[in-house]
């Protein structure tokens, strides 16, 4: 009886291969292909809500480069930036009260642009207007180590280094529902008192892609690994350096 069984199985086999002999094998691999299409996840979802939250973060400041968009509230006041960074260094503007700088760190170096509604905001009327003809389409530079303390402001007021250690060191978020962010699976992790929420990729790198709170502020990151060739130092004669007002006269 086993001989039987054996033989018919071999013999069920034998017919298949005969059907499907004048198929490509694209369409052979068809069965294969289907079986074989359940989700890959890349294991976040089985760790805690702070295990999840430190890998996510920690592969952020790890990856090569990123896109990151967002706003910052605080007392009334909206702060919206757009940069894209690749390691130390970073390309992007930051807009406020109608105003908007324009910002660049290479090696180092920290450069600003601001246009006239920027400058007034900062001088007032008069002197704004002045600083905004003589500073046109020019950068001020300060050179590392060197930092103005008025632009040094607003460079830590984007470090987004800073704002995922403070967002990881949030000790409230609980493990919520898998979700979609941007058409990437991702699982939520919230906060209902502070009203913060955390997506994290669930497949391939474990990625923050997306950081909010009840107040409005978020992040937002993509473009992952990406090259910005716009991240490079201005022409010479685009850049005026800010005095070293540290040194004696």
């Amino acid at each position: 009886m086993k001989k039987r069984v054996t033989l018919a199985v071999a013999m069920t086999g034998l017919l298949l291969a005969g059907c499907t002999s004048g198929k490509s094998a694209e369409a052979q691999a068809g069965p294969t292909a289907s079986a074989s299409a359940a989700p890959i996840t890349n294991g976040i979802p089985a760790l805690t809500a702070a295990e999840i939250l430190k890998r996510g973060s920690n592969q952020v400041k790890a990856s090569k480069s990123y896109h990151v968009t967002g706003k910052i509230t605080n007392d009334g006041s909206t702060m919206e930036f757009d940069f894209k960074v690749a390691g130390k260094d970073k390309i992007g503007s930051l807009t406020m009260d109608g105003g908007k700088m324009e910002m660049l760190v290479v090696g180092g170096s920290q450069y600003a642009r601001m246009d006239k509604s920027f400058w007034t905001r900062m001088l007032g009327a008069d002197l704004g207007k002045k600083m905004a003809a003589q500073m046109k389409n020019r950068w001020m530079k300060t050179p590392k180590g060197q930092e103005n303390k008025s632009l040094a402001q607003f460079f830590d007021a984007v470090d987004v280094d800073k704002l995922l250690d403070e967002t990881a060191a949030s000790p409230g978020l609980s493990k919520g529902a898998l979700s979609e962010f941007n058409g990437t699976p991702t699982i939520l992790l919230s906060d209902a008192d502070s009203g913060t929420s955390v997506y994290v990729a669930t497949t391939g790198q474990p990625y923050v892609l997306k950081v909010g709170d009840i107040g409005g502020s978020n992040m937002v990151f993509s473009d992952f690994d990406k090259e910005f060739a716009e991240i490079k130092e201005p022409a010479a004669g685009e850049v005026i350096v800010v005095p070293d007002t540290k040194k004696k006269a």
